[in-house]
């Protein structure tokens, strides 16, 4: 990651590097909740106490936990019947609208964690929001579609399938 972030810098101005860091940091707040604040690098951009880093970690370890017991369900998801599948897939759906919920609620009692000094530099390292659409499982997006991505609100994008290449004709 270190080499990779190394290239970027020296390939991007320093103001497009920035405002990948800040979009990076806008993603991770989204999928991963409080968790992105105890990278050491956001940890040492905001200053914060021992005490704190400590309180944010038994919020974001409360909600691992949770996410680990949720994918207990789904193990034996493969070796189901179809019918034990629907009823997965049925529960599935009202834990991650929980998950959701459990989120959100860790984010608010980590934010309650920063000083409204902590807060804004926060708001700073992300910069303007961006809206970030994540579709599709580990690999991409839907097949016919375009691959999610982020995009300024409101722009759509993903028209007459997206940005895959036209495919060849078969011989």
């Amino acid at each position: 990651a270190k080499e990779t972030e190394g290239k970027l810098r020296e390939i991007l101005k320093p103001e497009q590097f920035k405002r990948l860091k800040q979009i990076e940091l806008q993603q991770q707040m989204q999928t991963a909740g409080p968790g992105a604040l105890v990278r050491p690098d956001i940890v040492q951009a905001l200053g914060l106490t021992e005490e704190q880093q400590q309180s944010i970690k038994g919020i974001v370890e409360g909600l691992m936990a949770q996410q680990q017991e949720r994918m207990k369900i789904f193990e034996g998801f493969r070796e189901a019947s179809e019918e034990e599948r629907a009823k997965l897939r049925e529960k599935g759906e009202k834990l991650r609208e929980a998950a959701e919920t459990a989120k959100k609620e860790a984010q608010g009692k980590a934010m309650a964690v920063l000083t409204d000094d902590q807060k804004a530099k926060l708001k700073g390292l992300m910069g303007k929001f961006i809206k970030l659409e994540m579709r599709g499982g580990p690999g991409g997006g839907r097949p016919g579609g375009d691959r999610g991505g982020a995009r300024p609100e409101g722009e759509r994008g993903g028209q007459e399938g997206g940005n895959r290449r036209p495919r060849r004709p078969q011989e």
